[in-house]
């Protein structure tokens, strides 16, 4: 529309005065949409009013804004009146024969009846036919009456001179049915809109199942977790039960073997009696021949009276002693019993607990696979959503392109707009004027013929007038129309299919970006509860390396750090110790021995807070004096009442306070053999 109509239409000066475009209230079928819109002209644009009143008030209202111009159209200006001419061409047709006629323009249109009087005034003398062939063959019929042949491509072929036609410059939907258009396309577009709704249910529905997956992803990690730290208290506890019974068992061989020792020195005993017996029967024999020397036997029979109570009195405590380890042996058994009670449920427990770790580790391995498939399936989605951010930025750029282009060709369509307006306003008067004088020269013709049954002949040309001139100017005005560019009507369209677009690629990329906000907000927790962690077991470790490192050194001192402002979980860890009591330094200004026990005293740091039953040692006391080697095995002894130790070693001193020795040696050539001995066993044998 032209821009006044535009700004009329938007602004509703008229409060329901106006009755909208003529186009507008014409129902037009789809096939003679163009003849008629080609009829009509430029009054398909023209404001429908109530009064001349209301067209001045408009005219007013674009002069004041300065709003371009726009055609009126008064309804009581138009009024019903038959035509004449209609009935004869009618008649002619009817007489006539011929193909291609389609019929009379306003029998073709349907509108309110108040309107029917000024429709039918625009189309009263346009017949509608199928091409220019048969608009030709109708001219020659009706020559000698002024009516207009419209074919449905749009071409005019007027029995009175006038011929239009040609191809449109313009590719686009026409004035008149473009209500019935935008109803189909607003119907569309809600079937449209509908679709996309669904579309996004079905994406919160797919946003929703992620999350909750990844919820429950989180949550079977978490039981993982827990099913690890029990499997671990569980093998430390089988472990160290295993550890006692190992030393029970140990224990009750020892007290078995100082039994058998026991018995066999009772044994000795008992054989010492039996030699001493016949010699004391010797000498009653030999009393009476030796009465000599009484005196000297008496002594010596005192004296082996004396060590008779001697052997009675270790005798007696043997006994006691032996009741004693009947006793202990008795408990000991009893304990025996315990405990292979205690190991049967262990194992029964060890048991159950192994069908648990297995189905658990199966559990587990499902799980891996899950995660796994996840987080490829989250990678192949960051990729995924790079590709679109970078679609995205480029759809952006095209966009912000694009709108500079059409604010350009806005700009220049405006300017063609008012232009055409005003050439077209120009052209529009003067085919009013024109229709005007037609109207009122068929007024007084039709009066004259009713009236006087005078038929009036066409008036003399005027020779004044220069026809050459007028049909250059109409021409000059014909071609600056056809010049100016057509204005693609269509760009709306284009821009909100192009929006449409961009809105759908923003949707997804917030998606994704909360889907980045997530996963960030998952590796936060999961760090802040690493960095937890560690903090506490670092310093656990921290309180038990200082208390073990003045156990090697009384006056000596020891501390872990971390570097300061830095992530704890990437963070370097600080040595510090001074075995002297000095002031704290790093370990590159200790000894070689020094530094090793300070090590030994960071390992056992970390051994306190998670003990395990058993530890192996190669030559961690190879740098060690003789002095540090006694604070060495001094901190072996008192850890060893809870951990066994195994310790690889070239140092005398270590392999004397071990409870057991194993050698390797080579009694043949290219044979090793293992040669055990156990300390203990050796005591008992001395």
């Amino acid at each position: 529309y032209p821009e006044g109509v535009q700004h009329l239409l938007r602004e509703g000066y008229f409060n329901g005065e106006c009755k909208g475009t003529l186009a507008e209230v014409l129902q037009v079928e789809t096939p003679y949409r163009l003849a008629i819109e080609t009829a009509l002209g430029e009054a398909a644009v023209s404001l429908i009013v109530e009064a001349t009143d209301h067209a001045l008030k408009g005219i007013e209202v674009l002069r004041s804004k300065k709003k371009g111009t726009a055609t009126f159209l008064p309804l009581e200006k138009f009024v019903s009146n038959g035509s004449s001419q209609v009935l004869e061409i009618d008649k002619i047709l009817k007489s006539s024969s011929g193909t291609g006629l389609i019929g009379w323009a306003f029998n073709l249109v349907k509108c309110p009846e108040d309107f029917r009087p000024m429709v039918k005034s625009f189309l009263n003398d346009y017949l509608v036919v199928e091409n220019l062939d048969s608009a030709k063959n109708y001219a020659e019929k009706l020559k000698n009456h002024r009516v207009n042949l419209v074919t449905l491509s749009g071409e005019v072929l007027s029995t009175w001179g006038p011929i239009k036609g040609g191809a449109s410059l313009k590719d686009e939907a026409g004035i008149v049915g473009r209500k019935e258009l935008l109803t189909e396309l607003e119907k569309k577009l809600d079937k449209c809109q509908n679709g996309l709704k669904e579309l996004e249910n079905q994406s919160d529905q797919t946003e929703q199942k992620y999350l909750e997956t990844f919820k429950q992803v989180q949550t079977l990690a978490e039981s993982i977790k827990k099913l690890e730290t029990q499997k671990t208290e569980i093998e430390v506890e089988i472990a160290q039960l295993n550890f006692e019974i190992i030393k029970e068992k140990e224990n009750h061989e020892r007290i078995c073997k100082e039994r058998d020792a026991l018995l066999e020195n009772e044994k000795q005993l008992k054989q010492q009696l039996s030699e001493v017996a016949p010699s004391l029967n010797d000498l009653n024999k030999d009393k009476f021949r030796f009465e000599s020397e009484f005196d000297q036997i008496s002594t010596e029979l005192q004296e082996l009276e004396n060590q008779l109570n001697s052997q009675r009195a270790v005798t007696q405590d043997s006994r006691v002693k032996l009741v004693g380890i009947k006793s202990e042996e008795k408990h000991l058994q009893e304990e025996i019993v315990r405990l292979q009670d205690m190991e049967r449920e262990l194992n029964e427990n060890k048991t159950k607990i192994e069908e648990e770790l297995i189905a658990v580790t199966s559990e587990y391995s499902e799980l891996e696979k899950k995660i796994e498939s996840i987080k490829n399936q989250l990678n192949k989605d960051f990729e995924a959503r790079q590709k679109l951010e970078e679609k995205v930025h480029s759809i952006e750029h095209e966009y912000l392109q694009n709108k500079e282009q059409l604010e350009q060709q806005e700009k220049q369509v405006r300017e063609l707009r008012i232009a055409r307006d005003e050439v077209s306003e120009k052209l529009h008067e003067m085919e009013l004027r024109v229709s005007e004088l037609t109207m009122e020269k068929n007024r007084i013709q039709e009066r004259m013929r009713e009236e006087y049954e005078v038929k009036l002949k066409r008036a003399p040309i005027d020779e004044s007038l220069n026809y050459e001139v007028l049909a250059e100017e109409i021409s000059q005005l014909k071609n600056r129309i056809r010049a100016m560019e057509p204005v693609n009507l269509l760009a709306l369209k284009e821009y909100e299919k192009e929006k449409s677009r961009l809105d759908f690629l923003t949707s997804q990329r917030n998606d994704l970006i909360e889907a980045e906000t997530n996963l960030n907000q998952t590796i936060k927790v999961i760090n802040k509860t690493a960095r937890e962690r560690f903090l506490k077991y670092f310093e656990m470790i921290r309180q038990n390396f200082v208390k073990v490192f003045t156990g090697f050194f009384e006056e000596g001192r020891a501390d872990l750090k971390l570097a300061p402002n830095e992530d704890p979980l990437e963070a370097d860890i600080l040595i510090e110790a001074d075995p002297k009591g000095r002031r704290l330094g790093p370990l590159t200004i200790l000894s070689g021995g020094e530094k090793a026990l300070t090590a030994i005293s960071l390992l056992f740091a970390i051994y306190l807070v998670k003990p395990s039953p058993f530890c192996i040692l190669d030559e961690v006391d190879a740098p060690l004096d003789d002095t540090n080697i006694g604070r060495f095995l001094k901190a072996i002894r008192t850890f060893s009442k809870n951990t066994q130790f195994i310790i690889i070693t070239h140092n005398k001193i270590t392999m004397r306070e071990a409870d057991c020795l194993y050698g390797i040696t080579m009694e043949e050539e290219g044979v090793s053999k293992v040669v055990s001995v156990k300390l203990e066993d050796l005591e008992l044998q001395k």
